[in-house]
C-alpha cells in the first residue's frame, strides 16, 4: 500500500514545483531606480482568498565615482497578507504589511483598508484608512500613526489629486497634505506636494520620478 502511495506523492510534488505552476508564485522584480541605484524584490506569493506573500528587498546606491555612501545598502524582510473583494463598480482591499530592516534594526506593521469606486465616466474615487506601528531599533522608540486619505482620479489623463491627514502619538502631532500626481509616460511620473497647506509652516515640493525594469 505504501509503495502505491509514494509515486502519487512524488507526482504531486513534481506538479506543484514545476516551472509552469511556479510562474505566478515566485516574485522577482529587479529595478534600476537611477544611474547609481538599484533594487531587487524577491519572494513568493500563494493564490488563496487571503493572499499571503513574503520575501526580501535588496538595494544599493552609489554616487559619482561609484563610491558607496554610508547607509546606502538595503536589506528589508517583508511579509504581506491581503484580500481583494471586487464588485460591479468598486473594489475593497484589506491588507496587513510587515517590514523589518536587518541593517538598521527597525520594524513596521501597517493595517489598512481601501475602497475604490467608479463615481462617473470621468472620475474615480479612492478612500484609504490605515494604522501603522513603527519601531526604531537605534532610538529604542515606537510610534503609532493613523492616516486617512481621499483620492480623485481622472482615468483618461491619469491625473490624480489626493488629500490626506496623519496623526502620530509619538509627539501628538496632526499633519495634512495635498498632492497632485501626473503619469507622463509608463516610466515617468510627476508629483507636486504641499504639506500642511492650511498652516503657517506649510512647505511644498515637486518631484519627477522614473524607473527602468529589465
Amino acid at each position: 500500500m505504501n509503495c502505491l502511495r509514494q509515486p502519487a506523492v512524488l507526482l504531486c510534488l513534481t506538479f506543484i514545483c514545476s516551472p509552469a505552476n511556479a510562474e505566478g508564485l515566485i516574485i522577482w522584480r529587479p529595478v534600476k531606480l537611477s544611474d547609481q541605484s538599484y533594487k531587487t524584490s524577491m519572494g513568493f506569493t500563494l493564490p488563496m482568498t487571503w493572499e499571503p506573500s513574503a520575501g526580501l528587498d535588496l538595494g544599493i546606491s552609489a554616487v559619482k565615482g561609484k563610491v558607496l555612501p554610508p547607509d546606502s545598502q538595503q536589506a528589508m524582510l517583508w511579509a504581506s497578507l491581503r484580500r481583494s473583494d471586487k464588485g460591479f463598480a468598486e473594489t475593497v482591499e484589506t491588507k496587513a504589511d510587515m517590514r523589518v530592516s536587518t541593517l538598521q534594526g527597525s520594524a513596521a506593521l501597517m493595517l489598512s483598508r481601501s475602497r475604490t469606486w467608479i463615481f462617473s465616466d470621468s472620475l474615480d474615487i479612492a478612500s484609504t484608512k490605515s494604522v501603522s506601528l513603527d519601531y526604531s531599533g537605534e532610538q529604542q522608540t515606537g510610534a503609532m500613526i493613523a492616516a486617512q486619505s481621499l483620492t480623485f482620479t481622472q482615468p483618461w489623463t491619469k491625473t490624480s489629486l489626493t488629500a490626506g491627514a496623519n496623526f502620530s502619538d509619538y509627539d501628538q502631532s496632526l499633519s495634512s497634505s495635498l498632492s497632485l500626481n501626473q503619469a507622463i509616460t509608463p516610466n515617468l511620473n510627476l508629483n507636486a506636494n504641499v504639506a500642511n497647506p492650511f498652516s503657517t509652516d506649510r512647505s511644498g515640493s515637486v518631484r519627477v520620478d522614473y524607473n527602468i525594469r529589465w
